[in-house]
């Protein structure tokens, strides 16, 4: 049988009964005695004691103190946040800003790291590298290598993925290119994910040369590209014009094993042929790395006794194939970055992970100070309430379930911002030369770090105010003139704190000053090529396996048609378009100087580039002749930039010069400008241009071609005319990453843009919390020293006297977080040197421009207040005191 309990209405009633029993009781024992009826129930009121402490006593035995009082609690800070609504909107705004900033910050934290990947036992699957222990440089393995290491018996298995392969994939509607993986047969064996339709690659027949081609697809490539059709499995559709049978799709949450770089479709290895031109040796070439191995622990072994194998084997093939070779395998989670991104992503984020946790503080500190401003509000009433016989305990519980609620509505509002800066991360575009997805989301760990930091906000911005609240001297707060000089004792915790929110927000002002000016630098700053009216169309002619001289035939054709396009003026080829992240490059030495093992090498970026070029892309032609179309070289020739040639002939003329690099002999003939070749803050980057026409070979450049071409007028209106005209030479290519070259150089400018709209923001939301916090402060001193102004101004002071001591004071506390703030920000500015660009650390202008705004703002923010200050009347506020 269940017992039910009483409810709170009916506990109530139980205990009214009992305590007015009790006095009834008492009373009737004292008018037994000879006492009044009045006396008597005073006299049983007093022996009774405090029925407030009683009546919790009682619910403390009866009811669920914790609960209850939790309740009331609760209750009683909606109350107070409704009574005061415009306290509650700066609390609950500061902290959204500082929660919704660092849960951002923690979402790219867990996406690159604490993310698994969606397969079985994510935290046993590895990813390998070989590391070069001197230089500490991470390389790929060689396919010799991952057949030494996939022997490991630490290992339930061990697969190997060659990403980023291009193919074009024919059905209805014509061909497109897409990137995607050639991984061994046992790849899905080894990694397990889930599959939406059919099933992975057959080790036993995938990897055998000659075997019928299979082709695995991304999830989104099959709802996008087929519609999400079902009956995909078993069907054909072509790879490079050869044909394939689909036999799998897998889930709509795996896109590959490395953080980023989606793949949109899986071929075996068997299939290499069909996506790459360089077969055969590559095959037997230790030396040749290009194979992304990942393995799976065995469950009966750890992963470091894994790594130990791995060790072992480094050091057998070091000894038995390159005796003076220093490199080691590495073992870490997969589903990371890739290592060649890390080091600019690591500095990067660091740099948000400081602004924000300034930012952060900046909402405490502001919270604090309302708190403390409204519990010296509430001297008088938390006095009375412990005269009466609330416990301090009691009380400083109640005022940080205040807190409690302003912070957890902050989080609340903090995880929506967080939630709309995360939608906007997928539409990040950086030119790496391959598609990167960046992308993510918020999921449970995210949501647990909001609601743990609203918990640490709340007790760290409301533990100090609930304390000082709580210890208040009964006889004077509990009299009608005690305000004053209560608030006189909280200005002085009000001050520090309004200091350290200046100091904080002058860090990050300078920060936002110095990525301003870093920004209109890079805005502004010669990059060395042209960026208007150049549009830019991308192929690739090696996808179809045509022969390396019918595609030379391809490309001569191509640049032949588009040159005669009406309002084309010029237009050329290149297989990489300058400020891309990644382009291909390699070791080149003098041939009279390569005997000389002591000369140095110099390592030059590589582009291929058809006759127009430098004239097309705004390169000035320095010395020598160009490419000509009319007169096909060899393919021994080359072109320097200046860069190349003072780098490799220092002091002498290149012209007629034979080199030696990347498996050729060429003979420079002309030197054209240096331009930004990979990124736009690097120093002068030696390039080497090389005949397109007659130096194409699909092998080497896998990233296929781009058509560059000036127009007359607005670049993009030629797109449609531009594409058609290359379809028409040859209607199997897809022709894919239309851009503008305005839109491709914003694309390079990622990283000053990003920092600036980092700081920008952060530097915005802490002006607006200090000033919010100086305001705060003044016009709440303002308010206690109302009967001090007011006798000032019965004396004989001048409103514009009131108004200057009040400012005076604003001032100072201003000045005193601008010089504390501005000595933190000289040693904080130099780690994010590496971001700049064109700007020091320490830049005068800067240092000098963003103080005076910060003064500026503070003063204004002062100025309600002592306005305020300055028309007060003596006669009213003397009559009212």
């Amino acid at each position: 049988m269940t017992v039910r309990r009483p409810t709170r209405m009916e506990r109530e009633r139980d205990i009214d009964r009992e305590i007015r029993a009790h006095l009834d009781l008492e009373a009737e024992e004292q008018r037994e005695i000879g006492m009044s009826a009045d006396d008597a129930r005073r006299a049983a009121a007093r022996a009774f004691g405090n029925r407030t402490l009683v009546r919790e006593d009682l619910h403390a035995i009866w009811g669920r103190p914790v609960l209850d009082a939790l309740r009331q609690d609760v209750r009683y800070a909606v109350r107070m946040m409704r009574r005061a609504p415009g306290f509650a909107a700066i609390a609950v705004g500061s902290s959204a800003l500082g929660i919704g900033a660092c849960s951002v910050i923690f979402a790219i934290l867990n996406f690159a790291v604490f993310t698994p990947l969606p397969v079985a036992d994510p935290q046993r699957l590895m990813s390998l590298a070989e590391i070069a222990r001197r230089t500490g440089e991470v390389n790929d393995f060689s396919y010799p290598d991952f057949t030494d290491v996939r022997e490991a018996r630490a290992f339930d298995g061990v697969a190997a993925v060659r990403p980023l392969v291009t193919a074009s994939i024919g059905s209805d509607g014509g061909p497109e290119r897409h990137w995607g993986s050639l991984v061994t047969a046992n790849y899905f064996a080894v990694v397990r994910p889930r599959f939406a339709l059919g099933r992975g690659f057959d080790p036993a027949r995938d990897d055998t040369f000659g075997a019928p081609p299979v082709i695995v697809l991304n999830h989104d490539l099959w709802r996008t590209r087929f519609g999400g059709n079902a009956d995909i499995v078993g069907r054909s559709l072509s790879i490079n014009s050869r044909p394939a049978t689909v036999i799998g799709v897998t889930a709509a949450d795996f896109r590959g094993t490395q953080l980023g770089i989606v793949s949109e479709f899986w071929i075996p290895l068997s299939m290499m042929s069909e996506v790459e031109a360089r077969t055969g040796p590559i095959m037997a070439n230790r030396h040749r790395y290009w194979l992304n191995p990942v393995a799976r622990v065995r469950d009966d072994v750890d992963v470091q006794t894994a790594r130990a194998e791995l060790d072992v084997i480094a050091r057998r093939l070091n000894a038995t194939f390159e005796p003076n070779d220093d490199r080691t395998f590495q073992a870490e989670r997969a589903g990371q970055l890739a290592p060649e991104l890390r080091r600019r992503a690591f500095t990067l984020f660091a740099v948000a992970l400081a602004v924000t946790a300034l930012v952060l503080l900046t909402a405490c500190a502001n919270v604090a100070n309302l708190l403390l401003g409204r519990a010296s509000a509430r001297r008088r009433e938390i006095a009375a309430r412990m005269a009466l016989g609330a416990s301090r305990a009691r009380l400083v519980r109640q005022l940080l379930t205040e807190s409690l609620l302003l912070a957890g509505l902050g989080g609340m509002g903090g995880w929506m911002i967080a939630a709309y800066v995360t939608s906007l991360a997928g539409l990040v575009r950086i030119p790496l030369g391959w598609p990167l997805d960046l992308s993510f989301s918020l999921d449970y760990r995210v949501l647990l770090f909001s609601v743990g930091l609203s918990i640490v906000t709340a007790g760290v911005f409301g533990l100090v105010p609930a304390l000082r609240a709580t210890t208040p001297n009964l006889i004077t707060d509990l009299k009608t003139d005690a305000r004053a000089s209560a608030g006189r004792e909280g200005l002085g915790l009000r001050n520090a704190l309004v200091v350290a929110q200046m100091a904080i927000s002058m860090v990050l002002l300078l920060c936002m000053g110095l990525f301003l000016r870093s920004r209109l630098v890079t805005e502004g700053m010669d990059l060395g090529v042209r960026n208007h009216n150049l549009l830019l169309l991308a192929f690739d002619p090696g996808l179809d396996h045509r022969p390396d001289q019918e595609s030379k035939q391809l490309l001569r054709q191509i640049l032949d048609r588009a040159q005669a396009v009406p309002g084309v003026e010029s237009a050329s080829l290149t297989t990489a378009v300058p400020l891309t992240f990644i382009i291909s490059n390699s070791n080149f030495v003098a041939e009279d100087r390569a005997k000389d093992r002591q000369a140095p090498r110099t390592r030059a970026d590589i582009y291929a580039v058809a006759p127009g070029f430098f004239d097309t892309m705004g390169i000035p032609f320095l010395e020598g002749e160009d490419f000509h179309i009319d007169r096909p070289s060899s393919g021994g020739i080359a072109i320097v930039n200046d860069a190349f040639a003072r780098a490799a002939f220092t002091n002498e003329s290149p012209i007629g010069r034979r080199i030696l690099g990347d498996g050729k002999q060429l003979e420079i003939v002309g030197i054209a400008a240096t331009a930004k070749s990979r990124t736009i803050g690097e120093a002068p980057r030696p390039a080497i241009y090389l005949p397109i026409l007659t130096a194409y070979a699909a092998a080497e450049y896998r990233r296929g071609v781009t058509l560059a071409v000036k127009t007359r007028d607005a670049a993009a209106s030629y797109a449609g005319p531009l594409r058609e005209t290359i379809r028409t030479v040859d209607r199997s290519l897809a022709v894919f990453d239309i851009r503008t070259m305005e839109s491709h150089l914003g694309d390079a400018r990622i990283v000053p843009r990003l920092t600036w709209a980092l700081s920008a923001t952060a530097g915005f939301v802490g002006l607006v919390i200090a000033a919010v916090g100086i305001y705060g402060v003044i016009s709440f001193a303002v308010t206690r020293r109302r009967r001090e102004l007011g006798i000032r101004v019965a004396i004989g002071a001048r409103p514009h006297e009131i108004l200057v001591m009040i400012l005076r004071e604003g001032a100072k506390l201003a000045l005193l977080g601008i010089a504390l703030g501005l000595s933190i920000g000289l040693g904080v500015t130099r780690f994010a040197s590496s971001l700049l660009y064109g700007v020091d650390p320490a830049d005068p202008l800067t240092f000098v421009v963003v103080p005076s705004i910060l003064l500026a703002v503070a003063l204004l923010a002062c100025l309600l207040p002592a306005r305020a200050a300055a028309r007060v009347d003596p006669v009213e506020v003397l009559r009212s005191e």
